[in-house]
């Protein structure tokens, strides 16, 4: 429940900022209005691009299971960014946290390796730790 709490709160700070402030002050277009963000996100993966994932890691996740990760990732991204207003980790995520704050387990170096290849995740270097960065609008 706690969780929940968080994500409405994040959610609706969202709107906030875009209601508040504007679509077209945050570089936004109108017509994206469904999925106006003050933040770049990952896109979805279209049944097109998902095929061109080597066949060996597509046996393990199917495209509708990845496109809900991205949700997933995109949510969580976007209420850290709250959390850790102006700090570096707010824009990044680590393994730990896919694993255990989004619910992956053990599909979530499949995961990182799928939308590593679909360019949808970039490798960061952090104070010597591994973390991944989303890439918008691919």
């Amino acid at each position: 429940l706690e969780g929940d709490a968080s994500q409405d709160a994040g959610a609706e700070a969202r709107e906030f900022a875009v209601h508040e402030v504007g679509a077209h002050e945050l570089g936004m277009r109108e017509e994206d209005d469904e999925n106006v963000t003050m933040f770049p996100l990952m896109s979805q993966v279209s049944e097109e691009a998902f095929e061109a994932v080597p066949a060996y890691k597509r046996t393990l996740i199917s495209s509708t299971d990845l496109n809900a990760t991205i949700i997933k990732i995109n949510d969580f991204v976007t209420d850290k960014r709250f959390e850790c207003f102006g700090e570096l980790d707010g824009d990044t995520l680590s393994i730990n946290e896919m694993q255990h704050k989004l619910k992956l387990g053990t599909k979530t170096k499949t995961y990182v390796l799928v939308l590593t290849h679909l360019s949808r995740l970039k490798t960061v270097k952090i104070k010597d730790q591994i973390v991944y960065s989303i890439v918008a609008g691919v």
